[in-house]
């Protein structure tokens, strides 16, 4: 008897836990002790400087993720635009994610053209907060190497904030 009451309540207590986590998070969202991986995170990120590397800023990023699923976003014009529409792969794990894409000139064979790489290391500060650094690599390989603008990278590293669950 005393086994059957302790089973009731192990049972009960699961589908208590159960039906407190969001909707998205029951199906595969990857809840964790600090929080979801999963929605909007918007914020800067402030450029790492050294030799070779492009001082540029990374202002007003969005990452949406949900699952597997990645779209990220910058302004432009006043307007927040997707970057590389469904180029972007997410690889998840918990608290952590890496979310890449490697494009190539489409126009152009294979190592005639630029080659361009994305990087976003992102893992969960807190349920409101996104420790994110990124790293971008250009080679235009049809250009010497000499030439400005021939190859180049940018490093940039931020919190971004969280804006929304919905995903």
């Amino acid at each position: 008897m005393a086994d059957r009451s302790l089973h009731r309540r192990a049972v009960l207590g699961g589908i208590t836990v159960a039906a407190s986590v969001p909707a998205a998070a029951r199906a595969g969202n990857y809840v964790t002790p600090v929080g979801m991986l999963d929605g909007t995170w918007e914020g800067n990120l402030d450029p790492v400087s050294g030799a070779g590397l492009s001082p540029a800023r990374l202002r007003g990023v969005r990452l949406v993720i949900s699952g597997q699923n990645v779209n990220v976003f910058i302004p432009n014009e006043g307007a927040l635009i997707e970057i590389k529409p469904g180029t972007f792969v997410l690889q998840r794990d918990g608290t952590n994610a890496v979310i890449t894409s490697i494009q190539v000139d489409p126009g152009r064979p294979r190592n005639e053209g630029w080659v361009e790489t994305w990087c976003f290391a992102v893992t969960l500060n807190d349920s409101a907060t996104l420790i994110a650094n990124f790293v971008r690599v250009v080679n235009n390989n049809d250009v010497a190497a000499d030439r400005d603008g021939a190859r180049f990278s940018q490093m940039a590293s931020g919190i971004l904030q969280r804006v929304s669950d919905d995903v």
